[in-house]
């Protein structure tokens, strides 16, 4: 329980930290990146409800945290390989600019402006085993 509080604390704090706390089907904690805290029981809990607005938190009940599992898409599986590169240039051949966004640790991502010009210099800067998006948003003009 002291981990777990902690964990809770520094996710709160955006200290870097995420995980889903979760004990199989009867109780789990997930803080979201609103710093909404989602307590999910098999039980009900009215006094917890209760002392939670006595403390000036606000409590709704919902049916499930939108940070469950079984809720996630699936992540990108393409490879950025030399394939996917091509796509790119292809892409950059239009007179537009593209964005290309590099998630390199979950939840932590950056976004890259592409162009003809600097794509082999972004290529080379991305960090290993970075998940790109395998759609390139194109910027409103």
């Amino acid at each position: 329980m002291p981990v777990a509080l902690e964990l809770v604390r520094a996710m709160l704090r955006d200290q870097g930290a995420w995980c889903r706390l979760e004990q199989q089907d009867t109780f789990t904690v997930h803080v979201g990146w609103d710093q909404y805290v989602y307590v999910c029981s098999d039980q009900p809990c009215e006094a917890a409800i209760v002392r939670t607005r006595e403390l000036g938190l606000f409590a709704e009940p919902i049916t499930s945290s939108p940070y469950a599992a079984d809720l996630e898409e699936p992540e990108a599986t393409q490879a950025a390989d030399e394939e996917f590169w091509e796509q790119v240039r292809a892409e950059l051949a239009a007179p537009q600019m593209l964005l290309l966004e590099e998630t390199y640790l979950r939840n932590a991502t950056r976004w890259h402006r592409l162009t003809e010009n600097n794509l082999d210099t972004v290529r080379a800067a991305l960090g290993p085993r970075a998940l790109l998006t395998d759609r390139l948003a194109r910027p409103r003009p």
